[in-house]
């Protein structure tokens, strides 16, 4: 089967996340595990390379392919706070017309709303949560036996169902990825990166785990690691061909001491997002050794400022983000705020944690008033 991986052309229009285009993750993931399958698989990234509809829409009918993947959000940042853009992936499929084969959604709103995805995309299925192995599964079997498949969504009678909850991919069985020179040519950006060090060679981004993590306790869906040499394997890839920078998309990169020491032996300069309190300062002194010019931190405390000021001493950039802060006054919060600047210390205003599609606040604040559907667990 021939499988057409589909990214729109995106705008950050009413958006917080980067408006530069990033290397496609899930895809890059999914094309590796489906061309294991048998099939033949293709990306086809209007964002990253600029393509207007037209362009996109004329090089996948040329490929002519049985399946085509839309996805409902641009970026492995965004997929984990979507906008609630759609005219995107709609002008695609509605450009696409019938030479698009079966229609699949994937991305962060089918996860909450699979619904109004269908209704909305007028595809034919829609896959909740993680997709790489969905898409393998989805592309081994003929449509008739999809609902022997969790976690998709479909029409059926005009009605949505489906089998099981959002899937949550092995994270561990995830391959290297290889990107050729024509994605890395096109990827000059260096994500969060605000230093002086040297920035000739391209950027790109990499993932060592997925899930969310607050202290000890998953806050999102389930912490999970990429296999360690498969990590390191695409890192030594990029580097080999001349990529200076690295930003791991991990929701939340924690102190992986044998990561660290093995990034430490690379000449490679890296950013990263974390929670400031699942630090001390030995693991924040391995971390700047390592090679991390840029830290996006979460804070849930007032009282954590001092690991925050001692990472800036061994780090260019030291982002501090404070969350849930409702029980914080705001002269506390305005004179923590002020503090951490006159340490070099950036910081904005407090910020409630972004309810992502797996947290139990989401749907009920963004799911479109008459959503029904509730996939079965049978």
């Amino acid at each position: 089967m021939k499988i057409a991986l589909v990214n729109p052309p995106w705008t950050s229009k009413g958006t917080w996340w980067c408006r530069e285009p990033h290397l496609p993750l899930e895809y890059g993931y999914a094309h590796e595990l489906l061309e294991r399958a048998g099939h033949d698989a293709a990306i086809f990234d209007a964002h990253f390379f600029r393509l207007t509809v037209g362009e996109l829409c004329e090089q996948v009918a040329e490929y002519r392919p049985d399946m085509t993947i839309i996805a409902t959000a641009p970026s492995p940042f965004s997929w984990h706070c979507p906008a609630p853009e759609w005219g995107g992936p709609q002008l695609v499929v509605a450009s696409l017309g019938d030479g698009a084969g079966k229609l699949v959604a994937v991305g962060p709103h089918g996860s909450t709303s699979p619904q109004t995805t269908i209704d909305k995309l007028g595809v034919d299925v829609v896959v909740l949560g993680d997709c790489e192995e969905a898409l393998v599964e989805l592309a081994g079997r003929p449509a008739f036996e999809w609902s022997g498949i969790e976690g998709i969504a479909y029409a059926e009678r005009d009605r949505v169902v489906g089998r099981g909850g959002p899937r949550v991919a092995r994270l561990d069985q995830m391959p290297a990825l290889r990107w050729g020179q024509a994605w890395l040519a096109n990827h000059a950006h260096h994500h969060h990166r605000f230093d002086e060090g040297e920035r000739s060679g391209p950027g790109a981004e990499i993932e060592a785990s997925r899930g969310s993590v607050g202290g000890k306790q998953s806050r999102r869906d389930p912490y999970r690691k990429r296999r360690f040499g498969a990590t390191l394997d695409e890192l030594d890839d990029l580097v080999a061909q001349g990529v200076s920078y690295v930003y791991f998309v991990d929701e939340v990169f924690l102190p992986d001491r044998p990561l660290l020491e093995e990034l430490a032996g690379r000449a490679i300069a890296f950013g990263m997002r974390t929670r400031i309190d699942l630090w001390d300062r030995g693991t924040l002194d391995l971390l700047a050794c390592a090679g991390c010019v840029s830290v996006d931190a979460d804070v849930p405390r007032l009282d954590d400022r001092a690991l925050l000021v001692h990472a800036k001493g061994k780090i260019p950039f030291v982002q501090a983000n404070l969350i849930d802060a409702d029980d914080d006054e705001p002269a506390e919060v305005s004179s923590w705020r002020a503090y951490l600047r006159s340490h070099g210390i950036w910081t904005q205003e407090p910020a409630s944690q972004f309810q992502a599609p797996c947290l139990p606040r989401y749907s009920p604040r963004w799911r479109p008033r008459g959503e029904q559907f509730e996939p079965s667990r049978a």
